[in-house]
């Protein structure tokens, strides 16, 4: 055992100090545990209420099928999700009642509010943090997709690792571990759910808007174009199917809408529209670039990540849905709540003026 040192207080010696800072770590850590575990309390509390509704019925029928006959419907009906149908086949094993089947999506929520509080904590400190996670924890659209048995909640922890990721390569010079989990992490994201693809979009847009020098745009791209090389297959697979929701999503009310438009004005006018939309968020992303305030929005970068990443993915299905099909489904852009959740946590955080940390 270490002897006292006569000549140091007791507040000072080593192994005092090490217990200080061993409590002060505890203590610190002890609030982010308190919002995990509520999430996950509320993400339990009466999850077995309600008998399984169709989709999930969908998802639990194909995890239960044979091999050979989940690959045929994989191919032929259900391309989306198909991770966490790969993933569900291995956790029917705990039981197949409504409890064992959702507690998946209940893991998978809880620990996207784990990475949630950790972007926060690096892009605006400490109490953003803590107020993004109790946010998450208790919106009720989160306890939803935390109780269902469908691959949304999964969908969601992926786009919020792969946000995290992309974050500390880009700001912490993060190395080649750093962008192939960024890589790994947007890939299983849209295998998951095939709406994430645009997230990496919402990512990539951003970094013109940083200072010239800041961004290591050799890893970026080559990153980018793996991510490519990884999604093809999931491509070609909702080619072939009708997963991209091509038929049913017209049905809806918001389909219903697009339908309508695209009935009543010429498919010129939209294409061009849509080309119009298209070119005026570039150019306006080179003026800025370009222009005096170019150094202000760089220091408030972390707000126009979160922003991208919560507005260029809806926008982009919007635009799609008038110059193609439609096909906005609201659930399917689930990977958006994280970002809306962090804006509501930076806004009740801090003053405007502080909440972007150094970069």
């Amino acid at each position: 055992m270490t002897a006292l040192r006569p000549d140091l207080a007791p507040a000072e010696h080593p192994v005092a100090m090490a217990a200080t800072g061993a409590v002060a770590r505890r203590r610190s850590v002890a609030p982010f545990v308190g919002v995990a575990v509520l999430a996950g309390g509320l993400d339990l509390a009466w999850i077995g209420r309600h008998s399984l509704f169709l989709d999930e019925t969908v998802s639990t029928s194909l995890a239960s099928e044979p091999w050979h006959r989940f690959v045929q419907v994989v191919q032929t009906r259900e391309a989306n999700m198909v991770l966490y149908h790969v993933l569900l086949r291995g956790w029917v094993a705990l039981g197949d009642s409504e409890v064992a089947l959702r507690s998946l999506s209940v893991l998978a929520a809880v620990g996207t509010v784990v990475v949630v509080m950790a972007l926060a904590d690096r892009l605006f400190g400490r109490r953003a943090a803590l107020l993004s996670g109790l946010a998450l924890a208790v919106d009720p659209l989160m306890v939803q997709y935390a109780q269902q048995a469908r691959g949304y909640a999964l969908s969601m922890l992926l786009v919020s690792l792969s946000s995290l990721l992309f974050v500390r390569g880009v700001l912490d010079a993060g190395g080649r571990r750093t962008w192939a989990g960024y890589v790994a992490t947007a890939a299983l994201a849209a295998y998951s759910n095939f709406w994430a693809v645009l997230v990496p979009v919402a990512h990539a847009s951003t970094l013109p808007l940083l200072p010239p020098g800041r961004v290591r745009w050799r890893p970026a791209a080559l990153s980018w174009l793996t991510l490519v090389a990884l999604l093809a297959p999931l491509g070609l697979l909702i080619r072939a199917t009708d997963s991209a929701g091509t038929n049913w999503a017209a049905g809806t009310a918001a389909g219903r809408v697009f339908s309508q438009v695209r009935a009543d004005v010429p498919h010129l006018a939209i294409d061009a529209a849509a080309l119009v939309v298209v070119v005026s968020v570039a150019a306006s992303v080179v003026l800025v670039r370009r222009s005096r305030w170019a150094a202000r929005v760089a220091q408030a970068w972390p707000l126009v990540f979160i922003g991208a990443w919560l507005v260029v993915p809806v926008a982009a299905v919007v635009v799609v849905s008038f110059a193609y099909l439609p096909l906005l489904v609201v659930r399917y852009l689930g990977g958006c709540l994280p970002a809306a959740i962090l804006l509501v946590g930076v806004a009740r955080a801090a003053p405007l003026g502080r909440r972007c940390a150094a970069m």
